[in-house]
């Protein structure tokens, strides 16, 4: 299909043809489970957010329904309070401490808890506010719920954009990058079993 369309197209083509050949070498498609890259990397945002501006150690809540805890191991060693102290630069530029003084994590059924309903409600509202199939009347609604008092949340997320690699395949970089990083801090000697 690749040879078939021209540019930008045949780009996106490619890659996906590059991802597919790239997870059947690295995967067991039988044992597979999932991928969390999502949830993880969004949580780990939020709390490089918070941990930015208070020094005090953080109790995480989160809705017992998410595939969070799929990934529960992963978090557990990137949580992990005897990561070496470290500054680690994320996607962003932005710079933050470890260990994060994650005390706890703790899922919370939605229904048992209206922290976790509103945290769900406001998802939803924020998800609304950025699709672009949000026309009419509820695009009217959502600018009065923007207006009323939803543009003073600060937001983190991921969302498409114009920035692309410069080159296909990407050009690899020197040094140790945010991925190697974030690998010393999961896998890292003070995660070693005995």
């Amino acid at each position: 299909m690749a040879a078939g369309v021209e540019e930008p197209v045949q780009i996106f083509l490619e890659q996906m043809e590059l991802g597919a050949s790239l997870f059947k070498q690295l995967n067991n498609l039988a044992t597979f489970k999932g991928s969390d890259e999502l949830q993880l990397t969004s949580m780990l945002a939020v709390i490089s957010h918070w941990r930015s501006k208070y020094k005090e150690d953080f109790a995480v809540v989160h809705d017992a329904s998410s595939n969070f805890l799929r990934g529960k191991e992963m978090w557990g060693r990137i949580t992990d309070n005897n990561v070496p102290p470290q500054m680690h630069r994320a996607g962003d530029g932005t710079l933050t401490e470890f260990p994060l003084k994650v005390v706890s994590t703790t899922a919370v059924n939605s229904k048992d808890s209206y922290s976790i309903q509103f945290c769900d409600v406001l998802a939803g509202l924020t998800t609304r506010h950025f699709s672009p199939r949000t026309e009419g009347e509820d695009r009217d609604f959502m600018n009065k719920v923007v207006a009323a008092s939803l543009k003073h949340l600060t937001y983190n997320g991921i969302r498409p954009s114009h920035a692309f690699p410069d080159e296909i395949p990407p050009k690899k970089k020197t040094g140790p990058d945010v991925v190697d990083r974030m690998v010393d801090i999961i896998f890292g000697p003070h995660n070693k079993k005995t």
